[in-house]
């Protein structure tokens, strides 16, 4: 690695590299949902039903992801590290997740 872009990766600190990440997402609400809505219309009982059981699988196990790894963004040693590693506006749903985690053992 160069002189220079050494020098570049020393200034750059975990807050550049969440804002960055802030700036570059995405938004829900800039998503049209209408054809979902249609297709989601046009199914029968039995396809939403199981639809709903998938997607509720689906939020269970990122929920399991989510206490797993909330001892390690709890436990960054500076407040910048932590957001860095949770890439939310907040680490108190992952601390609270975790607490909830240890009170089920």
């Amino acid at each position: 690695m160069s002189v220079a872009s050494q020098s570049l990766m020393d200034n750059v600190t975990y807050e550049d590299l969440y804002h960055r990440w802030e700036q570059g997402n995405w938004s829900a609400y800039d998503i049209d949902f209408s054809q979902d809505r249609e297709g989601w219309d046009s199914l029968s009982d039995i396809q939403r039903r199981s639809a709903m059981w998938i997607y509720s699988m689906f939020f269970y196990g990122e929920d399991r992801v989510a206490d797993t790894l909330a001892p390690y963004i709890t436990a960054a040693p500076t407040e910048e590290q932590a957001y860095f590693l949770a890439p939310s506006r907040s680490t108190r749903s992952a601390t609270r997740s975790s607490s909830t985690a240890s009170s089920r053992r």
